[in-house]
């Protein structure tokens, strides 16, 4: 799934090693191509024990894809995220300046 945000920012989260293998099946998406979002907003839906079962980690990379226009980056710790906790933190040169 991607998102872009106002700024510019463009982020990409992959749900799961491999599970575009899946084509879909076990995931619903909660909104449409562009559609706008806020803080909170449901984006997917998963069944995270049926991903499992078949063998898949349910590992969930997020990445900044233009993150060459944010050299100031930081990032929490790997593992486990709860609900509502930030993620990574993006300063463009001129918040910085």
């Amino acid at each position: 799934m991607g998102i872009k945000a106002d700024n510019g920012m463009e982020v990409l989260m992959h749900i799961g090693i491999d599970t575009v293998n899946l084509n879909g099946e076990h995931f619903s998406s909660q909104l449409q191509v562009g559609d706008r979002v806020k803080i909170g907003d449901e984006l997917v839906r998963f069944d995270i024990a049926a991903i499992t079962a078949l063998g898949y980690d349910i590992i969930t990379p997020v990445l900044v894809v233009n993150s060459e226009q944010y050299p100031h980056l930081s990032c929490r710790q790997p593992g486990p995220v709860n609900f509502g906790e930030q993620i990574v933190a993006l300063h463009t040169e001129e918040h910085n300046a």
